[in-house]
């Protein structure tokens, strides 16, 4: 087994209450984020949170999630991928990690 495979098959330290967040887009940049509410080996729960976005110039501006306040009751089960110690989530367009608490770029498009 290669060394990537060998460093993939470590399980991840994300714990209940961690928020992730996922960016993604074409023509436009989405900020999602999530609370995780359930963890295993290798699958993490995760709960969508609101956010809150703050409009930093023209089509673009920051997002940053509002804790506790879920945007549904929907939760939905990942895959979790540890490289080198680094956490990444799998979604359906891209990959989340852990929110450092820093604001996340954003942009729309009209």
């Amino acid at each position: 087994m290669t060394e990537f495979a060998e460093k993939v098959k470590v399980s991840h330290t994300i714990q209940v209450g961690a928020i992730v967040y996922n960016s993604w887009g074409c023509d436009q940049t989405n900020v999602d984020f999530y609370e995780v509410v359930g963890v295993s080996a290798y699958f993490v729960k995760l709960r969508p949170l609101q956010n809150t976005i703050r409009e930093t110039g023209f089509m673009c501006g920051t997002a940053e999630p509002q804790p506790g306040v879920y945007a549904s009751g929907h939760v939905t089960r990942h895959k979790v991928i540890s490289v080198s110690g680094e956490a990444y989530v799998k979604f359906e367009y891209g990959s989340g990690r852990v929110w450092d608490g820093k604001p996340k770029s954003c942009s729309w498009y009209a």
